[in-house]
């Protein structure tokens, strides 16, 4: 009879990982809070628990539960140990993201785990302003991480990791002026695609709804959709671009205007795939008969809006392709120190149900 390898679980993950920061020096006080924790390792308050009794058990931290557990200062002394952290800095915390971002946070701490590496969040708000750039200092002094994984973070963060000496991978598009190799969807690409896609069924009135944060992706959907339209002619038509100020009513009301546009507007390209099927029930609430009123195109795909019926038009890919391009490259610059080259993917259009020519 085969052996088959033990299950390692969750909690003995955790143990594992914070056993390592302690005696590696991480904290040589408090440690992080609870909330703070669960937070960055993504685990339940009860995982953590039984992690901390068992360090409190080998004697790496004092302190009864419910209270800040402290180090004791046990710990390996001589040459540091290479770090085996992984840190992903995002502007959304875990609960308010897309689930096609939840799953891919999720394979690449798997794709981590494999290769002997842990994954830890950080939310840094959007603009570094509101945190001061001594705060960003502080984090990644504080942080010994063997490389840093930025998504959809604003060009101030992008431009600090970028002139600062951390090891830093863009998960997303690069802002303007950021030089880091970034892995993404070719947001651009797609966009001139689609609006040339467009302009052949006939639509001459497009409009464009983009997320209202300024993330690297929009711009550059927004930048590239207006040189496809001035590289078609002055007769090509207007292009019509909102960017809706968050939630369900936000995106209402950004509809509402784009709609009252007079001629009116013949087709809609949305870039965020959640956006699109915000827009896509409201538009059928309003009496919209897709595509003969109004064609609909999503830049970006998610499993909510997949499985909308009728189909909605776009693009898509294989969700854990990039991914996992993304985290061999994350652990070959975390190993080996060697920067990888940027990478693109392209996805393929999902015609659907909502794409079709302008009405006469």
């Amino acid at each position: 009879m085969s052996l088959l390898p033990r299950r390692v679980l969750l909690v003995e993950q955790v143990t594992a990982f914070l056993r390592g920061q302690l005696r590696g020096g991480r904290w040589t006080g408090a440690l992080p809070g609870e909330h703070a924790l669960c937070s960055q390792l993504q685990v339940s308050r009860s995982t953590l628990r039984l992690a901390l009794a068992t360090l409190r058990r080998e004697g790496l931290i004092r302190g009864a539960q419910g209270q800040r557990a402290r180090a004791t200062g046990r710990r390996r002394t001589g040459r540091r140990r290479p770090s085996r952290l992984i840190a992903v800095v995002s502007s959304q915390p875990l609960a308010r993201q897309s689930s096609r971002a939840i799953l891919s946070l999720a394979e690449l701490r798997r794709q981590f785990y494999q290769a002997g590496f842990e994954l830890e969040l950080h939310v840094v708000p959007q603009t570094v302003r509101r945190m001061g750039r001594s705060r960003l200092q502080a984090l990644g002094q504080r942080t010994h991480a063997a490389c840093w994984v930025l998504v959809s973070c604003s060009s101030e963060v992008q431009r600090w990791f970028a002139a600062s000496a951390l090891p830093a991978l863009v998960h997303g598009s690069c802002h303007a002026g950021v030089d880091l190799p970034a892995f993404r969807i070719d947001a651009a690409a797609v966009a001139r695609h689609a609006f040339g896609l467009l302009h052949r069924q006939g639509h001459r009135r497009i409009g464009l709804l983009l997320p209202p944060s300024p993330y690297a992706g929009a711009l550059e959907v927004k930048a590239a959709m207006q040189q496809a339209r001035d590289a078609l002619g002055p007769d090509v038509g207007d292009l019509l671009v909102r960017d809706h100020a968050g939630g369900a009513e936000g995106i209402r009301r950004a509809l509402a205007t784009l709609r009252a546009a007079r001629p009116p507007i013949t087709a809609l390209i949305v870039m965020m795939a959640s956006d699109a099927l915000t827009a896509y029930c409201q538009l059928l609430e309003a009496g919209c008969r897709l595509p003969r009123d109004i064609s609909l195109l999503s830049i970006f795909d998610d499993f909510p809006l997949s499985e909308s019926a009728p189909a909605v038009a776009r693009y898509t890919c294989d969700p854990t392709l990039l991914d996992r391009k993304l985290a061999r490259a994350v652990i070959r610059l975390a190993t080996s120190g060697s920067q990888p080259p940027s990478y693109s993917l392209f996805p393929r259009l999902v015609v659907g149900t909502t794409l079709g020519p302008a009405r006469s």
